[in-house]
């Protein structure tokens, strides 16, 4: 696994706990929840430009 990898891979596991934090201020305001939501996305976003093969060819790389 090489660092782009490795990066897209702690990326996936921060995203699964935001997103369950995301669903639990949903519970306690409305408005709370909406600059999470935002971060959210943007990370989901920054994610699949790291796994995209034109954008990232180094995630598609092995370690050498």
């Amino acid at each position: 696994m090489n660092r782009v990898q490795k990066a897209a891979e702690q990326i996936e596991r921060a995203l699964e706990l935001l997103r369950r934090a995301k669903d639990n201020l949903r519970y306690a305001r409305k408005e709370q929840h909406v600059p999470v939501a935002v971060q959210i996305a943007a990370l989901e976003e920054t994610l699949n430009i790291l796994k995209d093969p034109e954008c990232t060819p180094e995630y598609w790389e092995e370690i050498q």
